[in-house]
């Protein structure tokens, strides 16, 4: 499921392999393993995360949205409301990521 998230991100926001690996010192071949299901650590993931966070930003955040069930996002997004109002780029995010559910 998180190999899927990571391709859904990385191909939604066009990051270049070879950008990621840049970034986090690994080979292009095995940020395309990583992608494609192969396991890696969670410091692994995390440094993928946040180096494609600094190429396309807003892209950690999709890929988080991603990972979660469209109940547990309307769950988040409640919350998040009871607090403050979404700004129309958290809007086109989430629309983004439940049209990529939903289909």
């Amino acid at each position: 499921m998180l190999s899927e998230s990571l391709r859904q991100t990385i191909n939604h926001y066009r990051i270049p392999l070879a950008d990621i690996a840049d970034k986090v010192q690994l080979t292009e071949a095995r940020i395309s393993q990583i992608k494609n299901g192969s396991p890696c650590s969670t410091r692994v993931l995390e440094r993928i995360l946040n180096a494609m966070e600094i190429l396309k930003p807003g892209s950690r955040d999709y890929f988080f949205l991603t990972c979660i069930s469209e109940n547990k996002v309307l769950e988040l997004l409640l919350g998040v409301l009871q607090t403050r109002s979404l700004t129309d780029l958290e809007v086109s995010e989430i629309m983004l990521v439940l049209s990529d559910k939903v289909i």
